[in-house]
């Protein structure tokens, strides 16, 4: 073989090589691409069910903060008129002391609303207001 003869195959081996390497880095940075498609996809679906997951529990705290301000009305109901059909039998210093109890409950259920951001099922309204409402 003569010397141009084998620069000339070199030269193709060195032409090939490159080729074959911009082959390969093209390859690659498809297979790249396709990963990052893929990864964006499963990002998507991950944040998709994470929001899901999070409104049904968001729902679920809310239903039970609705079943508990309803209970905590009922049971201020009750409380209410218990102490309202006692206090005819009370002593006037065990009546003053119901009525302050009454109004410092409803203060504190007015704040313990504030405090967590919710709004009570109904007004609360001063204990004698109500006492006097509900006596009338």
């Amino acid at each position: 073989m003569s010397e141009n003869a084998t620069a000339e195959q070199f030269g193709e081996y060195a032409k090939n090589a490159v080729y074959v390497t911009i082959g390969l880095g093209v390859l690659a940075v498809q297979q790249l691409q396709v990963q990052r498609r893929q990864f964006a996809q499963w990002l998507t679906g991950q944040a998709t069910e994470a929001r899901t997951s999070f409104d049904d529990l968001q729902g679920k705290v809310e239903n039970r903060v609705k079943a508990t301000e309803e209970r905590l009305s009922a049971l201020e109901d009750q409380a209410e008129s218990v102490l309202i059909e006692l206090r005819g039998r009370l002593p006037e210093s065990v009546k003053e002391l119901a009525e302050q109890t009454i109004e410092y409950a409803a203060q504190a259920r007015a704040e313990l609303f504030d405090l967590f951001g919710f709004t009570p099922p109904r007004s609360v309204k001063s204990a004698k207001s109500t006492r006097s409402t509900k006596a009338a």
